[in-house]
């Protein structure tokens, strides 16, 4: 599987963030659960974006 390059990553951590604060923002007064599902599934996104937008890749 490919890695996503450094700017696909910071526009996927952008957007995974955007995700996180919209969805929470209509979930949460809806259901509890969901708003926790929610925020653990946008987070991981967030999460693997990161790292591929902060890891120091090594030039072969």
């Amino acid at each position: 599987m490919r890695k996503p390059g450094k700017v696909l990553s910071i526009i996927g951590l952008i957007l995974s963030a955007a995700l996180l604060v919209v969805g929470s923002y209509f979930i949460l007064p809806r259901s509890q659960n969901w708003a926790s599902i929610w925020s653990v599934l946008t987070g991981s996104a967030a999460a693997y974006f990161a790292y591929y937008a902060f890891h120091k890749r090594d030039k072969d």
